[in-house]
């Protein structure tokens, strides 16, 4: 399975065209996980009805925005 992890911040004009890119793949083995970072705008309406698929994941935070991260390999 490919997890495909899909940032937002405010991006309610252009998140169902990412959304539908992924869907439109001709892999159909994978999750979606969109990570919300604190949007103000209709990004949560727009993204609601593709909450159907059951690969599609949402989660909301309050807006912590760029954040430096320690990678472990």
């Amino acid at each position: 399975m490919i997890s495909i992890i899909v940032p937002s911040y405010n991006s309610a004009d252009l998140i169902s065209t990412s959304l539908d890119s992924i869907l439109m793949s001709t892999v159909n083995n994978f999750e979606i996980i969109i990570v919300d970072d604190g949007s103000t705008d209709n990004t949560r309406n727009v993204i609601k009805p593709y909450l159907e698929d059951n690969r599609i994941k949402y989660l909301y935070q309050s807006n912590k925005g760029l954040q430096e991260q320690e990678i472990l390999a």
